[in-house]
């Protein structure tokens, strides 16, 4: 079972940016769409104040920042801070975003290792 901590998340690569111009003379970091499989509980302040992440599984969330490649039990799984996320997808179409969802959330019981239709243990905002 593979279970994120702290703010981390597992995710999937849903698709590239593409068709954006970007001007001459500057350098820019391309991003990436991904969906979130499963996300971490948050993580604590020098407060201890406990922060939520606001992204949930099956999100499809545009990343810019590291991405961790991690091997585990004969796959690779691709791990990211929810703090590199700069966007939520919001799509227009409930059955899309439902589907989406619902394939995400197949996925992600499948990387914790239940076969079953049961409620995944890692904690999503």
């Amino acid at each position: 079972m593979l279970r994120p901590l702290s703010d981390m998340m597992i995710i999937e690569k849903y698709q590239e940016i593409s068709g954006i111009e970007l001007p001459e003379g500057r350098e820019f970091q391309k991003g990436e769409f991904f969906v979130v499989k499963a996300i971490g509980p948050g993580y604590m302040t020098d407060e201890a104040k406990l922060i939520l992440p606001n992204i949930s599984v099956g999100d499809t969330v545009a990343i810019v920042g590291k991405i961790l490649v991690i091997p585990f039990k004969g796959k690779e799984y691709l791990i990211a801070r929810a703090g590199d996320a700069i966007a939520v997808v919001e799509e227009k179409d409930e059955k899309e975003t439902k589907s989406l969802r619902e394939e995400a959330l197949s996925g992600e019981q499948q990387a914790m290792g239940q076969n079953n239709e049961t409620t995944p243990e890692v904690q999503t905002s």
